[in-house]
């Protein structure tokens, strides 16, 4: 009896598993469609799309590692065998992996970068940036900062948290394992000094240079974050604040502060468009 009400219960978690998979996997696609062309979608609907994306792996997860335990228990265990047991997990694991391969063949080529030319002036793609995390908080430890891309926009700086692996020279590697709206090209093709940067994920922020007072630069490696970096950058604002990055990687403070006070002197009395407030949800 207990047996056959395990199979139901697999059963119905196992539809649970299907439809996280492919409500994910239809997720992605369609905000790795919007990667390469934002003017496909309304923001609203890419914003369902994030938040359906969330969901789909709860699901997922929760569904695999609920049925993971229910065939971990004695009543399956003692009548089949944890050696078949295992013998099914690595059937499932070997399935997964061939099914990985005609989903990329289908899936992949939107997930490709966008062709530069394509990119408009304050795509993501186009501008340069530098990769940064911020001091943790005393309830975070050193190695537990976020990463930022931040993008050196004509008229402000576009900090956008991403999930990608930051190379020596501070460069961002898209991460083996990723979802498009985590990933750093997920801004190539998009205008980051648009109001709508901030709807894409809560903790993006922009600093307009017009609230900018001045820079400054501490080089040398910080341990306030446990990662290789090569020291911190801080804005000044006309407000009186001070926001700090760690710049993540070996980067040449002295010129990365160059570009930023050039673009500083550059935007100085000139007209900018309205952004989310200074530091819009700056951690």
């Amino acid at each position: 009896m207990w047996t056959t009400i395990s199979l139901i219960v697999i059963a119905v978690l196992a539809g649970a598993a299907l439809y996280g998979i492919g409500s994910s996997i239809y997720s992605a696609h369609v905000l790795a469609r919007f990667r390469r062309d934002p003017s496909c979608m309304s923001i609203d609907e890419v914003c369902r799309h994030i938040d359906k994306e969330g969901v789909s792996f709860f699901f997922l997860a929760a569904s695999c590692g609920l049925i993971g335990v229910i065939l971990a228990l004695p009543a399956f265990s003692h009548r089949y065998g944890l050696e078949f047991i295992g013998f099914v997990g690595v059937i499932c694991a070997v399935a997964g992996f061939f099914l990985k391969v005609p989903l990329d063949w289908i899936f992949g080529p939107s997930r490709r970068r966008a062709p530069l030319e394509s990119l408009p002036p304050n795509g993501g793609g186009r501008l340069p940036y530098f990769a940064a995390a911020f001091p943790p908080g005393k309830d975070k430890d050193a190695d537990t900062f976020d990463t930022y891309k931040i993008f050196i926009a004509p008229t402000m700086l576009c900090a956008a948290e991403v999930e990608d692996n930051v190379e020596v020279d501070g460069t961002l590697i898209k991460p083996k394992v990723s979802i498009p709206d985590t990933e750093a090209m997920f801004y190539d093709a998009f205008d980051v000094t648009s109001p709508d940067f901030h709807r894409l994920n809560s903790r993006n922020f922009q600093y307009a240079w017009r609230d900018v007072a001045s820079l400054s630069c501490d080089p040398g490696f910080t341990p306030v974050v446990d990662a290789l970096n090569s020291g911190k950058l801080a804005l000044h604002m006309k407000s009186g604040k001070k926001h700090e990055f760690i710049v993540l990687g070996r980067r040449d403070m002295a010129a990365l502060q160059a570009q930023l006070q050039s673009r500083l002197k550059e935007a100085a009395g000139a007209e900018q468009p309205h952004v989310l407030g200074e530091g819009a949800a700056a951690p």
